[in-house]
């Protein structure tokens, strides 16, 4: 019996696996009749100059990225500026002194405002903010831990949202439209840099217990105490490492401050 009748007798193919084509060759042809492998696929001028601008704006916003970057880490150098000279209060014993040290603090933070901010708002004009939320969020934080501090040396209560969101609105005096300018402020960001306060906070109630002054100790551990409780009102509706942990540090100094009573 050939092998081609035992094929059909059998039912069973010899050639299984093995196409009628080589495999990484394309024979098929276009209607020229020219093979298709031959073929390559050229770019027109308007494609070419769609790319270019392309990369031209990749390039801007690469560039713009880092500027912002730039004055994120010049704002968050200052903030810790002021925040030391705000913990100098506790050592200086004349009243005159320390409302000295709190206008300072207070010019600033205009300084900041106006030079630092204002510029990355001039860089982020109609433009999407969140693309690029994550190169000045950071600051941000920074500069509210700041800023909280220093409403709580100077009247006890808490900052909120609306005053730093007063605090992020400009006009542009360079235009003869005074246009507006502006910074998105996450509310995450927000109360990320209330949980950041606690530490200073901290610092200074173990001061002003060690000088003998119980009694700012106490309005302190009243405030983080306050704080601490909204923030667990809000329970898992935000729910991040980055949330857990200054969730944790927070309660931290919370207990530090409470346990410096019974040194």
């Amino acid at each position: 019996m050939s092998k081609a009748q035992a094929q059909t007798s059998s039912g069973k193919s010899y050639n299984r696996g093995q196409g009628r084509y080589k495999r990484g060759h394309d024979n098929s042809t276009d209607d020229d009749g020219v093979s298709s492998s031959r073929y390559q696929r050229t770019f027109t001028d308007e494609e070419k100059n769609d790319f270019v601008n392309y990369q031209k704006e990749m390039d801007e916003r690469r560039d713009r990225y880092e500027r912002i970057v730039k004055l994120s880490r010049d704002v968050i150098i200052e903030c810790k500026r002021i925040i030391f000279q705000l913990h100098r209060t506790v050592t200086v014993n004349t009243s005159e002194g320390k409302e000295e040290l709190l206008k300072e603090a207070d010019k600033r933070f205009n300084e900041v405002r106006n030079k630092l901010l204002r510029q990355m708002a001039k860089e982020l004009c109609y433009l999407d903010q969140y693309y690029y939320v994550k190169s000045y969020d950071w600051a941000l934080e920074e500069y509210i831990e700041a800023l909280a501090f220093y409403k709580f040396l100077t009247s006890g209560e808490v900052l909120l949202y609306s005053e730093v969101i007063d605090a992020l609105q400009f006009v542009d005096a360079d235009t003869e439209e005074n246009k507006k300018l502006y910074m998105e402020l996450p509310e995450i960001t927000y109360l990320m840099g209330l949980f950041d306060v606690g530490g200073e906070l901290m610092r200074l109630a173990i001061s002003e217990v060690s000088s003998g002054n119980s009694e700012t100790a106490v309005n302190i551990v009243n405030y983080m105490r306050l704080l601490y409780e909204s923030y667990e009102f809000l329970g898992n509706i935000i729910h991040t490492a980055e949330w857990t942990k200054k969730s944790q540090v927070f309660r931290d100094c919370l207990m530090k401050v409470r346990f410096s009573f019974c040194g």
